[in-house]
């Protein structure tokens, strides 16, 4: 059933939501060292459809994803995973002001998707199944207004048929990793809207700079100062006269890193902002995303900032590690 998060969202939540998904799953091969660093994970492509309980204002949902399933406690037939999935997700009825004004959680068809669950796995050979609970959430990052967000539930039961067995690695392989710090310059754009709705969409952007360090094959962390020059806080207080360095916001920031092998990473993290003129949602900021770091030190970042779990944007960033 939808979380009603915030009050104003309280008569979405109508009857129960109900889906399936349709999934192509690989299992772990063994060969490659950051699969055995994972405990041999599954992994693939998602397509969800789902009801969002509230057929009048919200009508259905979609989703297609990529995800991994990582075990995390048990053997080789019964085992407790966690799945990570994130992809793009569609909204059948967004906000409309003259046609559903009424849905004021989702102001746009096309969203961001993530995915978070724990399953309760049985595996035999080729046959493997699941019961489960997901929480999908679907979010536009505030590129067009409503977006409290849609959060979803559930509880799931799945059959997955895999073909031919998989062999066991008789070597193991290690991950190479360094645990001395490295500096990071990372540059980033973002589309946001601000109340009231039909605003103009303006930019966000900013430069972060951050150290980080491995603490071991799979997890590390970071520190590090974000310049942020948010473009709509002009839209906002307008009987108050702004300059540029008004609406320069400055945040420090740490985080914890999930590697899930030598170039992609999984990223969550607090803020707070030392400088912050205006303050229209807080101090307190938190991150989520994904990290891609390329051989020639190039990194590629998409990530989502919130403040008290309601989306602020999108980062959508390029970056480089000077060491």
């Amino acid at each position: 059933m939808l979380i009603a998060h915030r009050p104003v969202m309280a008569h979405l939540v109508q009857a129960h939501s109900l889906g399936f998904e349709l999934a192509f799953v690989k299992r772990s091969t063994q060969s490659k060292a950051w699969e055995q660093q994972l405990n041999d994970p599954k992994y693939g492509i998602s397509i969800l459809a789902s009801t969002a309980g509230n057929k009048a204002i919200i009508g259905n949902v979609y989703a297609l994803s990529s995800f991994i399933d990582i075990s995390v406690f048990g053997n080789k037939t019964f085992y407790i995973s966690t799945r990570l999935a994130g992809g793009i997700g569609w909204v059948s009825k967004p906000f409309d002001q003259e046609n559903n004004p009424k849905n004021v959680a989702i102001g746009s068809h096309l969203n961001g998707f993530i995915q978070l669950g724990a399953h309760l796995n049985y595996e035999k050979n080729q046959h493997h199944f699941a019961f489960g609970f997901d929480i999908s959430h679907f979010s536009n990052g505030a590129a067009k207004l409503p977006n409290l967000g849609l959060n979803l539930p559930y509880l799931s039961i799945g059959y997955t048929r895999f073909n031919g067995n998989v062999k066991e690695a008789l070597t193991k392989k290690n991950v190479a990793f360094s645990k001395s710090w490295s500096w990071i310059v990372l540059g980033f754009l973002a589309p946001k809207q601000v109340f009231p709705t039909g605003g103009r969409t303006a930019p966000v952007f900013g430069l972060s700079s951050f150290v980080e360090r491995r603490l071991n094959r799979s997890s590390g962390i970071e520190f590090g100062i974000d310049l942020v020059s948010n473009q709509t806080h002009f839209d906002i207080y307008k009987e108050i006269e702004k300059t540029q360095l008004d609406v320069l916001q400055i945040g420090v920031y740490s985080g914890y890193l999930f590697h899930i092998n030598s170039s992609l990473c999984l990223y969550t993290g607090i803020g707070a902002y030392v400088k912050n003129k205006l303050n229209p949602a807080g101090y307190i900021y938190n991150r989520l995303g994904i990290r891609y770091i390329g051989k020639k030190r190039l990194l590629l970042n998409i990530g989502i900032k919130a403040n008290y779990a309601k989306a602020d944007y999108f980062e959508y960033g390029i970056g480089y590690r000077l060491r």
